[in-house]
């Protein structure tokens, strides 16, 4: 199909910081250009992640035999839009025998069972297509935006917040921006496992002496959140430090600790005594 070039619109917050995306999509529902096209407007939040898509007024979206979307059409179609990790990324429609259908849709009624749950039933195409638009290269596209478009401080506010994404993209950033340990070291307040683990790597690799980050990363147990207690153990079990300092905190922490933190915490001590 001829590539054709779409605008992107932006809302940024009280910071400037982009906010929200949208882009009105006019697209064919066929690969042979001859079927009724869906206009509808695309949103995403400022980490490219998919948020809604509206049809244009007076223009719903339609399935074979001319059947407008119900509301639970537009529910299911919400759910497939916002799954990355769809069969539809790599389900190539042309290829697999899809029946041309001129009226609406583009493919016949029938879904293939490879298929089922991924589309609309009797909008496969339409599901395709609206899929690979939310998914697709734009998404890296609005990511690049946002991060050039982020003061340090900025990053700051994301990487203290209570969305995982935020905390992730900010620690992607935290080189660049120049962020200090101290805003590092907050991130295992509220972190779950992965972005605990980012932080330890982030914060790893700005220490040339381990005992001086493993006694700081002692010192935050039993102030974090269940997940980074646990990365955060699992990460001094694999330190071949025998710091009597860093020891001896790691002994005074035990009854902050949750039920298996203290278990992981008394095995780190046995085989630093036993080493």
């Amino acid at each position: 199909m001829e590539s054709i070039e779409y605008g992107v619109n932006m809302r940024r917050d009280v910071h400037g910081v982009p906010q929200a995306y949208w882009m009105p999509l006019f697209a064919s529902t066929c690969y042979n250009g001859k079927c009724k096209p869906l206009e509808v407007v695309l949103y995403w939040d400022a980490l490219g992640r998919f948020l809604n898509v509206y049809p244009v007024p007076g223009k719903p979206l339609s399935k074979t035999d001319h059947i407008v979307f119900s509301e639970a059409d537009y529910a299911q179609l919400d759910m497939i839009l916002k799954d990355r990790n769809s069969k539809l990324g790599s389900y190539l429609i042309q290829l697999h025998g899809a029946e041309e259908d001129r009226t609406v849709d583009g493919v016949s009624g029938a879904t293939t069972p490879y298929l089922h749950g991924a589309v609309v039933p009797g909008a496969v195409y339409s599901s395709w297509v609206l899929w690979h638009w939310v998914n697709g290269e734009v998404v890296g596209q609005l990511l690049e935006t946002t991060r050039r478009a982020m003061s340090k401080d900025d990053v700051v506010r994301f990487m203290t917040s209570d969305d995982q994404a935020q905390i992730r993209f900010a620690l992607e950033m935290a080189g660049q921006a120049g962020v200090e340990d101290d805003t590092v070291y907050r991130v295992f307040e509220k972190a779950d496992r992965d972005n605990a683990k980012r932080a330890l790597q982030v914060l790893n690799g700005r220490f040339t002496n381990p005992e001086e980050l493993d006694l700081r990363l002692v010192k935050m147990l039993g102030r974090t959140s269940e997940a980074a207690e646990w990365a955060i153990l699992d990460f001094l079990g694999t330190r071949e430090s025998h710091d009597p300092q860093v020891n001896k905190a790691l002994e005074s922490s035990i009854p902050k600790l949750t039920f298996i933190g203290r278990r992981k915490a008394q095995l780190i001590l046995k085989r630093k005594s036993a080493g």
